[in-house]
């Protein structure tokens, strides 16, 4: 059986195989930068089988907790 992709790995496969062929270019570079800010940082190491609704929820609470933005 192969290995699971992490979320990092499947979101990144997104970006290219879904989102690079079906939004502009403006969006797609805002895309890629959220990617790289916030989710792989994140989340990104994580298998994907491996993700648990509390985990996206504790991502969430991380965003919205004070200077989340100024942080990254």
């Amino acid at each position: 059986m192969p290995d699971c992709p992490t979320v990092g790995e499947w979101i990144q496969s997104w970006l290219t195989d879904y989102a690079l062929l079906r939004v502009c270019g403006s969006t797609y570079r805002g895309y890629q930068g959220v990617v790289r800010r916030y989710v792989l940082p994140h989340l990104g190491a994580v298998p994907l089988d491996e993700l648990r609704p509390d985990m996206v929820q504790a991502f969430y609470r991380t965003l919205q907790s004070p200077g989340a933005s100024r942080t990254g």
